[in-house]
């Protein structure tokens, strides 16, 4: 993100001022990298966000997208994947918020874990890249069925 972005919302949160247009602003900036890159979004997506339970979300996660404050801030089971004995597909975009590396980590962890990086996306990789995701998670099932 470009640094006047990372600012504002460094600024923003240090201030706890989540509503500042300025901070809405870049955080629609970071979505538009991270979460979906499509432009527009699709209509499913915005009927996702339109009816977000935000008073739940906001008590389980916090306000900030970046730093977690709600109630499930020291939930950590990611030791607890090594105890699943069935098959997991993991999937990311390359410019996903989950990155990668962490999603490649959680992979790491599950014995029987498999990850799919769809190059080119994001978050909503699986509305980004319908076709690829659908074939990949039709593979992953027929494998294991």
């Amino acid at each position: 993100m470009p640094e006047h972005i990372q600012n504002t919302i460094l600024d923003c949160e240090a201030r706890g001022d989540f509503a500042n247009p300025a901070y809405q602003e870049a955080l629609m900036a970071f979505y538009g990298q991270f979460v979906c890159r499509m432009d527009p979004w699709p209509e499913i997506l915005m009927e996702s966000f339109n009816t977000l339970a935000m008073p739940v979300y906001n008590t389980m996660w916090g306000p900030s997208e970046f730093t977690q404050t709600g109630n499930l801030r020291d939930f950590e089971r990611a030791e607890d994947l090594r105890n699943l004995g069935i098959p997991v597909l993991f999937t990311c975009g390359e410019y996903d918020e989950a990155t990668p590396a962490s999603t490649g980590y959680y992979k790491s962890l599950t014995p029987k874990g498999e990850l799919i990086v769809f190059e080119g996306a994001s978050h909503i990789h699986h509305l980004e890249m319908e076709a690829e995701f659908n074939k990949a998670v039709s593979i992953f099932l027929n494998k294991n069925d």
